[in-house]
């Protein structure tokens, strides 16, 4: 084919206008063939180029990002476990505080795996030095937390070394994410002027090969359609995603007006995206704190970030226009130009309500018995710890121990299901007898405890005569049988300062407790 083009350009014409013109055509087509390849080649490797760079700067400022969230999730679980006094909380915060360092080394690993330019691997180094420090600094103080110390120097550990640092750490990841960010728009603007000048070569080339120009001009025109109704379609897809997700999405500018919400925010708040558009994110997205009182407006509090706070995480409850409340997870994140400049002000919210239950009750069986819904022996032993420190403090409580008669009588003539019945009825005959600020606890198959707060032996003598009357008078119905429970033996103990641990104060309440029951059923037993 090339042997027969070269006969068609260079063969001899007894016409030589005719034949220059044939030569000339041809020539031309096949400059043009030539130019059409190379431009379309060029332009394409060009745009794949800048397609790579781009997904490399975003892959690397997502894993930044999620480095810099997984160091604050870290000190999260360490402060939390600092603040609340529950060895059960603190393991797991402890679990927590474990998992995310295992996180945050992946993190690293396939961040530097895609490469670092010189400043960006500065900034990391930077960063890894001070996670040297902080990293051994906060398991000291974890550890420290979880064998109970208490007190300012901990505290101290916390707030003059550990938090700077991590006030520091946090710093230069947004550096380097500012940094990747800055990369990405100088290899934007280099992959943009490689791009530029290939349309001026184009341009060059077309002045000398005007049909080619043409040829040229109509093959660009069709690739740039073809780009654009890509780009129409990536942003239709970007749109339908964004609709399409469970969290709610809202975009408002400088001055707190919306200016985009996806779906999930319209249905979360109550009111249609494109009613929404230009209303204040204040009349919009109505906030208040999960225990009712009002909190701070979301557009004076996105106005309160700046610097190293560029992002914040609250929970709040979100009311919508129909007075529904939904409990949310709030990310807060402006937006800034090259100026450092806010421009927007993104809103995300999850609705957590059903975490919340479920966690809830997730809480409430981990603390409760299944059958009867008295307090389990674990957590009235932290009732009772509590109590033993109460008493120190010149508080007095009264401890109960019931040991139920003839419980086993019981299920041997009727079935254990009719005990269970029996089970149910009496905790809820003795929660009618006691106080609601007062604790009710199963601690075995027959064995029950109360806890009298804020109350002396006077004061409880009246409260054990009811309750071991109502006792001793239960009938409960089972099968549309009205049955006799069992009677119970009852030894009561005042809780002074000399009880120093729950285990002293049990094995005195279950002494008392031993000696009803060898004067006979349905007694009761009080020491001081």
């Amino acid at each position: 084919m090339i042997k027969r083009l070269a006969e068609l350009i260079f063969a001899k014409d007894k016409r030589p206008s005719l034949a220059l013109v044939r030569r000339s055509a041809l020539l031309t087509l096949v400059l043009l063939c030539i130019y059409a390849a190379v431009s379309l080649y060029y332009l394409t490797a060009l745009q794949s180029a800048m397609t790579q760079v781009s997904e490399v700067h975003n892959r690397k400022v997502e894993l930044i990002h999620r480095m810099s969230n997984v160091v604050q999730a870290r000190s999260l679980q360490l402060y939390s476990a600092a603040f609340k006094n529950d060895p059960w909380f603190r393991d797991e915060r402890f679990m927590e505080f474990r998992a995310v360092a295992v996180e945050f080394i992946d993190l690293r690993d396939r961040l530097i795996a895609l490469g670092l330019e010189p400043r960006e691997q500065a900034l990391l180094d930077d960063a890894l030095d001070i996670i040297r420090i902080t990293a051994p600094l906060q398991e000291d103080i974890m550890q420290r937390i979880l064998g109970g110390e208490e007190g300012p120097e901990l505290w101290s550990a916390i707030v003059d070394q550990d938090l700077p640092l991590e006030m520091a750490l946090l710093n230069i990841f947004q550096r380097l994410a500012q940094t990747v960010q800055d990369n990405a728009y100088a290899a934007q603007l280099d992959s943009e002027a490689s791009y530029h000048t290939a349309l001026r070569v184009i341009a060059v080339v077309t002045l000398l090969i005007i049909i080619s120009v043409l040829a040229g001009a109509l093959r660009v025109l069709v690739r740039l359609r073809s780009i654009e109704n890509s780009l129409n379609e990536e942003k239709e897809l970007a749109i339908g995603t964004l609709n399409n997700i469970a969290d709610g999405v809202i975009v408002t500018d400088s001055q707190g007006f919306i200016l985009s919400m996806n779906r999930a925010a319209g249905h979360m708040t109550g009111l249609a995206p494109e009613r929404a558009l230009g209303e204040s994110i204040d009349e919009v997205y109505r906030l208040s704190r999960p225990s009712g009182d009002p909190c701070m407006p979301p557009g004076v509090f996105a106005t309160l970030l700046s610097g190293v706070a560029t992002r914040a995480h609250r929970y709040q409850t979100l009311e919508d226009r129909q007075g529904v409340l939904h409990y949310v997870e709030e990310t807060v994140s402006p937006i800034f130009d090259e100026n450092d400049q806010r421009v927007r002000v993104s809103f995300i919210f999850r609705d957590v309500s059903a975490d919340l239950a479920h966690m809830e009750q997730m809480t409430w069986d981990a603390q409760h018995d299944h059958l009867t819904g008295a307090l389990n022996r674990r957590a009235f032993e932290v009732e009772l710890q509590r109590a033993c420190l109460d008493t120190r403090q010149g508080r007095a409580c009264t401890l109960i121990y019931l040991d139920l008669d003839d419980f086993k009588h019981l299920n041997d003539t009727h079935g254990h299901h009719a005990g269970d019945a029996f089970l149910v009825a009496l905790v809820r005959t003795m929660s009618s007898c006691i106080r609601r600020h007062d604790s009710l606890a199963r601690l075995g198959g027959d064995e029950f405890a109360i806890l009298l707060n804020d109350c002396d032996l006077n004061n409880a003598q009246q409260i054990v005569d009811n309750l071991a009357r109502s006792i001793s008078e239960l009938t409960f119905t089972f099968e549309g049988r009205a049955l006799k429970g069992a009677g119970a033996s009852i030894g009561v103990h005042a809780i002074t300062s000399r009880d120093t641990d729950p285990e002293t104060v049990m094995r005195r309440v279950d002494e008392a407790c031993y000696v009803a029951k060898r004067r006979g059923k349905n007694q009761v037993c009080i020491v001081a």
